[in-house]
C-alpha cells in the first residue's frame, strides 16, 4: 500500500497484512513500514524498514519526525476503535 505523508496518512489503517511504502521515493531514514496489533490487543507495533545498499541513505532527524507522524496516526486509529493499546516502534 502507498502511504502519503502529505495528505495525513489516510491510507494507513490497522488492518493486518499491510506493507506501506511512502509515496515519495526519497524519505530519510526508512523505505517502508508495517503496523501490527499483537494477539492480545495490548500493543500496536510499527516496524520500520530500510531496504537499501546506498551509502548515502541518511537523514535521521527528518526520518524520526515522519515516524512520530505514523505513531500519532496509529494512536488516533486506536482511539477511534476503542482500544487502549500502547505503541512500540521496531527498527
Amino acid at each position: 500500500m502507498r502511504a502519503d505523508f502529505t495528505h495525513g496518512l489516510d491510507d494507513v489503517t490497522l488492518e493486518a497484512d499491510r506493507y506501506y511504502i511512502p509515496t515519495s521515493a526519497t524519505h530519510p531514514l526508512f523505505d517502508s513500514f508495517t503496523v501490527h496489533i499483537d494477539s492480545n490487543q495490548q500493543t500496536a507495533i510499527i516496524s520500520i524498514f530500510q531496504i537499501t545498499i546506498s551509502p548515502t541513505h541518511t537523514g535521521s532527524a527528518g526520518g524520526y519526525s515522519l515516524i512520530h507522524r505514523i505513531m500519532a496516526h496509529v494512536r488516533k486509529l486506536l482511539r477511534y476503535s476503542g482500544s487502549d493499546a500502547g505503541i512500540k516502534v521496531a527498527y
